[in-house]
């Protein structure tokens, strides 16, 4: 079945993501994945130039919906005390959601208590960045 571009490249980062996920990036061929996914390589290699752009769009896609997950979560905090323990729940639900591993519940707030006085720490190494 012939799919729209667009589709087609969401198809073959999916397969990668799968593939890459079983056997690592030195282990996957552009022929593993182009097998997998139902297409030559031909086929693949319009939509990537090489394992290695494919992998590290499949990296940048990952790392920006994380980025928005734990945007969401932190922005309407008011410290940044919460800012840190909702961004570690929502790190560990997306961890549990998007990748099937299962994390305690509140490990991002024991995080946080382990350092007694972690609000200071936060604060002086906001102040070393310039961004209190």
């Amino acid at each position: 079945m012939r799919l729209p571009a667009a589709a087609r490249r969401r198809q073959l980062l999916g397969v990668a993501l799968d593939i890459f996920g079983e056997r690592g990036f030195h282990a996957t061929s552009m022929n593993d994945l182009a097998e997998a996914a139902g297409v030559t390589k031909p086929v693949l290699y319009q939509h990537f130039s090489s394992k290695r752009e494919l992998f590290l769009e499949l990296l940048a896609e990952i790392g920006a919906d994380l980025s928005s997950v734990i945007a969401k979560a932190t922005v309407d905090q008011s410290s940044t005390r919460q800012q840190l323990e909702h961004g570690f729940d929502a790190y560990f639900a997306w961890v549990e959601k998007d990748w099937g591993v299962s994390v305690p519940t509140g490990w991002g707030k024991l995080q946080v208590c382990v350092y007694p006085d972690y609000d200071s720490f936060l604060k002086g190494t906001a102040a070393d960045r310039g961004t209190q």
